[in-house]
């Protein structure tokens, strides 16, 4: 089956027990040398009614100039979150990012991204971007499925499951795994990547699908189709996610049929 019979096999659901731990959009674009305070602070004040807490993030920036490592260069982000909401958009001077840790629906995420980037290209006057990004990221947990002693081969797809499928582990509690792929369909890049995790908040051996779906490229004041590109690529996460795992998985997940309005 080709990727484009995929996108069409399968209709759109909503999970009762909804497997998502995290969803990201994020553009890239050409650094903004300088992320000046007077910016900064009349982006805070569009963004405070949904994003009340703010935060400033130190790290380090590490590049490669051959065989040799250059000292690593001080880098800072912004942060403006809602705890209630568990979303955060994050700001650093070459990428905007919304995530969400309690995602609902796509109609009311994809909106408020597109609203901070409306703001943020105003004030920093952004005309050329690189990368549109979406990302999804399931963790899929027995305890929380309510199975007992879990059949990794029977819940996930065997081009997925990898080792888990091989039948080559007979104490699947003591796998540590990992894989990626990269593909590309069209203008969409492809990037899965699978590992077993252990849930912090249950101490249960769990299952990651992390899907990363982005267009790149070099565009200048190339702006009017941005919602479309970002749906382009949304329109890749359910089909996927959905072949990725067993109809038994699907079924314990609860499935309801999203209705037209």
């Amino acid at each position: 089956m080709s990727l484009s019979d995929l996108l069409n096999k399968y209709e759109r659901v909503v999970y009762e027990r909804v497997p998502l731990v995290e969803v990201i959009v994020q553009i890239r674009f050409p650094p903004i040398l300088s992320l000046q305070e007077k910016q900064l602070a009349e982006l805070q004040g569009q963004l405070i009614d949904d994003f009340p807490v703010s935060k400033i993030l130190e790290g380090l920036q590490f590049a490669l100039a051959g065989p040799s490592v250059q000292p690593p260069q001080q880098s800072r982000s912004y942060a403006f979150s809602n705890p209630k909401t568990a979303e955060t958009v994050m700001v650093s001077a070459n990428s905007l990012t919304l995530t969400t840790n309690k995602y609902t629906r796509w109609e009311e995420f994809l909106p408020k991204f597109l609203r901070v980037l409306d703001q943020f290209k105003a004030i920093y006057k952004l005309r050329a971007w690189n990368r549109i990004g979406l990302r999804y990221r399931d963790v899929i947990d027995p305890i929380i499925l309510g199975i007992e002693d879990p059949n990794w081969a029977e819940l996930v797809t065997p081009a997925v499951a990898g080792m888990l499928a091989s039948g080559l582990i007979e104490d699947p509690k003591s796998l540590v795994a990992a894989s990626s792929a990269h593909w590309a369909h069209g203008d969409v890049k492809v990037i899965l990547q699978t590992s077993v995790v252990e849930n912090g908040s249950t101490g249960q051996k769990s299952f990651l699908i992390d899907y990363d779906f982005s267009n790149e490229g070099e565009f200048v004041d190339d702006w009017s189709d941005m919602a479309s590109r970002i749906e382009n690529l949304h329109k890749f996460a359910g089909p996927l996610f959905r072949w990725s795992i067993s109809e038994s998985l699907h079924n314990a997940l609860k499935p309801q049929t999203l209705r037209a309005n």
